[in-house]
C-alpha cells in the first residue's frame, strides 16, 4: 500500500513502473479527470473510511493514513463524503 507513504511523488510512482511522470498524469487526468494528488488522496481516504469505524482522533487517523497535512485531510474528507468527519463519524 505505498499510497500510505507521507510523501509518495508521482516521481516515485513513475520510477516504480517504468513510465514517464507525464504518462501518469495524463492516464489520470484523461481516464479519470483527477490530479495525481486528488488521487492518492482520496485512495489514502478511501482506505481510512473502509478500515475504521469511529474516528477517534482525526490527525492520527490522518497521518496513519498517509495525509501530511490536516488542511488535505478535511478538505479530501469533505469533497468526497460530503461533511466533516466529526459529523460523518458521530451522526448526532
Amino acid at each position: 500500500k505505498p499510497f500510505l507513504k507521507h510523501h509518495l511523488s508521482l516521481a516515485e510512482i513513475a520510477a516504480e513502473t517504468g513510465y514517464t511522470r507525464n504518462q501518469l498524469s495524463f492516464v489520470l487526468n484523461h481516464t479519470l479527470r483527477q490530479s495525481f494528488y486528488d488521487y492518492l488522496n482520496e485512495a489514502r481516504l478511501n482506505h481510512l473510511l473502509h478500515h475504521k469505524t469511529t474516528l477517534q482522533n482525526s490527525a492520527d487517523c490522518a497521518l496513519e493514513a498517509g495525509f501530511s497535512s490536516m488542511s488535505t485531510f478535511y478538505k479530501t474528507f469533505k469533497r468526497v463524503t460530503g461533511t466533516t468527519p466529526g459529523k460523518y463519524f458521530n451522526p448526532k
